[in-house]
């Protein structure tokens, strides 16, 4: 943490704190602290961040006569990991080719796989470095995923609205698996080539912080499972 004295005297041996989802440490900074100077101060007590969830960390001084700048607080994850679904008999129209969701918009841009793809696995695409703030609460909790897929009817076979399948996770308990109590969206495209629309309803009563979301899109002509997140 950076520690700034904006007070009129110089500071020593005084406590700084942080907390992590109701664990505290708190350490002696020994200075001297100048007036209008700042430290740079590295904590020596760590806490385990390896369980998968949300961590909101607040560090702060204490006993600060200004406590209107006295603390910052910060939100990191850790990820659960979780099943990659592999495409087994190629990708090419298949799938989804654009996605937008809030401040999301990620771009496949043509036929083929997803290009985004450090997993090595053919049509899945992990974009877990994406974020975007949704809210729970009732009347603000409606968004639209916008999504996009390039099966036409042009293509032999061709295709017939419903033909490709559109689903949609939150893993809100981050365990890594997608829960048929976190299936939001169960449905199917209608159109090919344009962006399509897609209403996400984030429940009232989802736990709060950093949760993993999975979208899948696949042709549920050939008896595929478009609700097994897995598959």
């Amino acid at each position: 943490v950076v520690i700034t004295n904006y007070g009129g005297s110089d500071q020593s041996d005084f406590e700084v704190s942080y907390e992590v989802n109701g664990e505290t440490v708190t350490e002696i900074v020994t200075g001297p602290l100048p007036i209008n100077s700042s430290i740079d101060y590295i904590f020596t007590q760590s806490l385990d961040l390896s369980l998968p969830g949300g961590y909101l960390i607040t560090a702060y001084t204490n006993d600060d006569s200004d406590n209107l700048n006295n603390s910052f607080s910060y939100d990191v994850s850790n990820y659960a990991e979780t099943c990659t679904p592999v495409a087994t008999a190629g990708c090419n129209l298949d799938g989804i080719k654009q996605f937008i969701l809030n401040t999301i918009n990620a771009d496949d841009g043509d036929i083929g796989c997803n290009s985004e793809n450090n997993v090595g696995a053919q049509g899945y695409a992990d974009r877990r470095d994406l974020f975007t703030d949704l809210s729970r609460s009732g009347g603000e909790n409606i968004y639209t995923i916008q999504a996009m897929q390039l099966w036409s009817p042009e293509t032999s076979p061709p295709f017939n609205p419903g033909d490709e399948g559109f689903a949609a996770w939150i893993d809100f308990n981050d365990n890594g698996v997608f829960e048929s109590s976190e299936l939001l969206i169960n449905s199917s495209f209608q159109t090919s080539g344009s962006l399509e629309n897609f209403t996400l309803t984030i429940p009232t009563s989802a736990q709060l912080g950093s949760h993993t979301l999975r979208v899948k899109a696949i042709d549920i002509t050939a008896g595929d499972n478009l609700i097994n997140p897995c598959e």
